[in-house]
């Protein structure tokens, strides 16, 4: 697994400025699981469950762990690709330029610079594996997968992710924007779906094309950390909505729809003719990377069922420090957790932060003056805390199941439990 020490510091992601994209930037290895068939793990698990009498066969599973060299760190645990055929792993790496993709044969020890590639982020394969598209400059480029000069495809500022598909288009995600589709040698991006204002879709997301490319999977971004998996025919329009709570969806040739939720990996069975699922959700990996306000997860999967991931980083034993105007740094007298978004009181004498703890998530006020500390007892995930300007009030939202709040309340009638953090 990922060693928590290898985690670099945090950092803005170049050429993404929206503030819903302030993602985690992870100077990190990536966890690669390999399999003899796609989702052999899934496979098996159905199998125990379904055959009572027989002994299931179980199919062998390699795993083992890609340590990026230090001198070109994965530049961002989403930015990665595995080739179609699973025999090659591509990402973006930091390098003193900024960023340059990086190539790594699984047969391989070496990690070779893609020449041509200087700047890029967000790497795909074409179906081939011959060429791999990119965003850079706020531009979609592809150059040969061995590496020589870049074409730019289409302008395209803010992306997110492509799909390139067999009939030699690409599909992709930007901020603010329905799926779009553009020719691979070129062209006017126009949407291939429309924004429904009346369901309060924001954008679409992390688009892929399904076998054959008459039709593809898509996120559906409706509000901050709200995400359903959808499925478009190219053919005849038809959508529909297939998990109501999940995001980053791709079809697996194993006949599965895998998908994130949380820090969850997760798998069902697809019918591609009809575009529906048919079967339960079973989870594949309990500890995934994923951007939750942004619909994003760091997994990718070739059609062999090579499958590739970063698990999500420890978090545990955080700890708060001051820092002066002249770059002193003292640390506060706040026992280590896994905190988020700290707040300061206009005062200066209290602190409302986040507080991850395991699947709870939950929002502290600490008093500096005497230690105590107490915390905001409300059902559902709490984020974000932020004070009032008199310092009477704590803003943060909170998420249950699909529905989201934003709460202010005045700390003195608000129901607190006491204790320590």
């Amino acid at each position: 697994m990922l060693d928590d020490a290898a985690a670099g510091p945090a950092s803005e992601l170049p050429a993404l400025p929206d503030r819903r994209f302030r993602v985690r930037l992870l100077a990190a290895g990536l966890v690669l699981v390999v399999t003899s068939a796609a989702l052999a793990v899934w496979v098996d698990r159905q199998t125990v469950r379904e055959a009572s009498a027989a002994a299931p066969v179980m199919r062998p599973v390699r795993r083992f762990v890609f340590q990026p060299p230090d001198n070109a760190p994965l530049l961002n645990s989403i930015m990665f690709a595995l080739s179609p055929d699973g025999t090659r792993l591509v990402y973006a790496a930091r390098v003193a330029a900024g960023s340059q993709l990086r190539v790594r044969r699984l047969d391989q020890l070496e990690v070779e610079p893609l020449a041509g590639s200087e700047g890029a982020i967000v790497p795909f394969f074409s179906p081939d594996g011959q060429s791999i598209g990119f965003n850079s400059e706020g531009r979609i480029r592809r150059l040969p997968a061995t590496g020589g000069a870049p074409v730019t495809i289409a302008e395209s500022p803010s992306f997110i992710g492509g799909s390139w598909g067999p009939d030699g288009t690409i599909l992709f995600s930007r901020i603010g924007s329905p799926v779009l589709r553009v020719p691979a040698d070129g062209g006017t991006p126009v949407p291939v779906a429309d924004l429904s204002e009346a369901a309060g879709e924001v954008d679409h997301h992390t688009a892929s094309y399904l076998p054959g490319g008459t039709a593809f999977l898509f996120g559906i971004h409706a509000a901050r950390e709200v995400f359903r998996v959808a499925a478009r025919s190219l053919v005849t329009g038809e959508q529909r909505i297939l998990v109501k709570d999940g995001f980053r969806p791709r079809y697996a040739a194993s006949g599965h729809l895998v998908f994130a939720r949380g820090n969850t990996l997760l798998a069902t069975t697809f019918d591609l003719e009809r575009l529906a699922i048919t079967g339960p959700e079973v989870a594949l990996i309990e500890n995934l990377d994923t951007v939750l306000d942004s619909g994003l997860a760091a997994f990718s999967i070739s059609e062999d069922g090579t499958l590739a991931y970063v698990p999500a980083p420890s978090r545990a034993g955080r700890t708060l420090v001051w820092v002066d105007r002249t770059g002193r740094v003292e640390p506060a007298a706040i026992p280590p957790q896994a905190y988020f978004f700290p707040s300061l009181s206009p005062d200066g004498r209290r602190l409302a932060v986040q507080v991850a703890d395991g699947r709870r998530s939950d929002i502290w006020i600490h008093r500096f003056a005497d230690g105590a500390a107490t915390r905001l007892a409300v059902e559902g995930l709490n984020s974000r805390p932020s004070w009032t300007r008199d310092g009477q009030h704590v803003t943060f939202s909170i998420r249950r199941g699909e529905d989201r709040f934003l709460i202010r309340h005045a700390l003195a009638t608000f129901p607190v439990e006491a204790g320590r953090s």
